[in-house]
């Protein structure tokens, strides 16, 4: 009897570490708070928004594309963006059919282009020239006629803005 009631004991007491080495396998940990996630910023949203059109765009869903491109257009006043916009509009109505309104946003992104331009080469000739102005010229910068920045300075009597 002593062999048998050391088994029996052994047995038990091999159930219930089992039993508590199971329990112990099954709990869940408790959960640690997650890192807050610091909110979109301002471009990540318009990034987001403009990704989301070229998605309409190249699914053919192109009143969609435009609705969501409009509204783009109208609440930033970023340049880069507008011109991604104007172009992503452009290509949008030449796929409908509209080729009016994308003649019309080809002449904005046309003249877009053209202000930079001329703004740049303003400031070449700015920094080439150190800035100074030509006394022989009666104040314009020596050397350089209206003709060197094209059409548009040309127009306004070659006045600079």
């Amino acid at each position: 009897m002593p062999l048998n009631v050391r088994r029996f004991c052994t047995s038990v007491l091999l159930v219930i570490v089992g039993l508590i080495a199971t329990a112990a396998a099954q709990t869940v940990p408790a959960p640690t708070p997650a890192p807050q996630a610091a909110p979109p910023s301002s471009g990540d949203v318009m990034r987001d928004r403009i990704s989301k059109a070229k998605a309409y765009i190249a699914v053919r869903n192109y009143n969609a594309a435009i609705y969501e491109l409009e509204n783009i257009r109208r609440e930033t006043g970023d340049t880069a963006v507008q011109s991604v916009v104007n172009v992503l509009l452009m290509n949008s109505y030449l796929e409908q059919g509209d080729f009016k309104r994308a003649q019309d946003f080809l002449n904005l992104f046309h003249r877009a282009e053209n202000d930079q331009a001329q703004c740049g080469r303003l400031l070449y000739v700015r920094r080439r020239t150190g800035g100074q102005r030509g006394a022989q010229s009666g104040g314009a910068i020596s050397g350089i006629g209206p003709e060197y920045f094209g059409p548009h300075f040309a127009a306004r009597g070659g006045q600079r803005s």
